[in-house]
């Protein structure tokens, strides 16, 4: 039956039924014929310069293999050398140091809303850190409410991170851009030029990528902004925060190379998604938030460091780093 439906279907010429060999004979595998397997030889030469760097890479002394791979929050602790009391148990000072708590707060003010912060939040990121809830709650709501209402600038009262709606922020804004030939003394003698006596950390010359976070990048009145969150316990007083400090730890720490690392990173965003866009105009300037220093009481003047990089130091260092001028 099946023969003739198929012998039907080949009556206009376009197919044909052919019954199958019989005499076959079963396959042999010839073991005589098979030759010896080795490996290929690598001959080539595997160039240690190139490789995805970072700030992190760039400024420790005995980076791990990890370092350019993830965000950098705040391993180091650095205790300004000022006559203090102990700290009180119900105060931010008290809270724990060191990367656990950088991580926690980074995380904290990730998911936050700024403005209209939920307790509920708080006390699960307390629990996912291992924090007791009780012993703590009352510390970070206070920290939180510190820190969205401090006014950023001294004469901008009602500039706060407060004001900041979710759709107006990116977290942990990861980027990538190509680099060539990077050393010290070429950073020093970059910045230099600009006017400012910095030294950096000896590390071999790099090329490839540059990988780096920006912990948020924020928009305020069309201008865009660069954050970084700092845990680090500067002290268990104030005055440890004050901005004549913050500005010896932020060249003792490398962290004026950092933000510049990514004041280019986030120029070149803007430039290649804002239309017309102009560094003067549309660049609004970096805070690094010292986060256990950051009071409205006090203002603006502790625990907050800000600049706004010049546009032709930013282009030059684009230049040095092997970008082009996106200005």
């Amino acid at each position: 039956m099946l023969r003739e439906s198929l012998q039907y279907l080949t009556k206009d010429n376009t197919l044909q039924i052919a019954d199958l060999p019989t005499d076959y004979a079963p396959y042999r595998r010839q073991f005589d014929k098979i030759e010896k397997l080795k490996p290929r030889r690598f001959l080539g030469k595997i160039d240690k310069g190139w490789k995805v760097s970072s700030f992190s890479s760039l400024s420790t002394t005995s980076p791990s293999f990890d370092a350019a791979d993830r965000p950098d929050y705040d391993e180091t602790t650095v205790i300004r050398p000022i006559r203090e009391s102990r700290a009180d148990k119900n105060h931010i000072f008290s809270f724990p140091r060191g990367a656990r708590a950088g991580t926690f707060m980074h995380a904290l003010f990730e998911n936050l809303d700024f403005t209209q912060p939920d307790p509920e939040l708080i006390n699960l990121q307390l629990l996912n850190f291992g924090y007791d809830v009780e012993k703590w709650q009352a510390v970070i709501m206070t920290l939180v409410d510190d820190v969205l209402n401090t006014p950023l600038e001294p004469h901008l009262q009602d500039f706060a991170l407060s004001g900041i709606s979710r759709s107006k922020r990116l977290n942990e804004l990861e980027f990538y851009y190509p680099i060539s030939d990077v050393m010290p003394q070429g950073l020093d003698a970059v910045f230099a030029e600009f006017g400012h006596q910095v030294s950096f950390n000896p590390f071999a010359p790099v090329r490839g990528f540059m990988k780096g976070y920006i912990d948020m990048v924020f928009e305020y009145e069309g201008c865009y902004y660069l954050v970084d969150y700092k845990s680090t316990m500067l002290g268990t007083q104030s005055q440890a925060y004050h901005y004549s400090y913050l500005k010896e730890v932020m060249i003792r720490e490398g962290y004026i190379l950092q933000y510049h690392i990514y004041a280019v990173a986030l120029h070149r965003y803007l430039s290649a998604r804002l239309p017309n866009y102009r560094y003067e105009e549309h660049f609004g300037g970096v805070y690094y938030l010292f986060l256990r220093g950051m009071s409205p009481e006090r203002g603006a003047d502790y625990g907050i460091y800000r600049d706004k990089p010049a546009a032709a130091l930013i282009n030059r260092l684009s230049t040095y780093f092997g970008v082009q001028d996106w200005a």
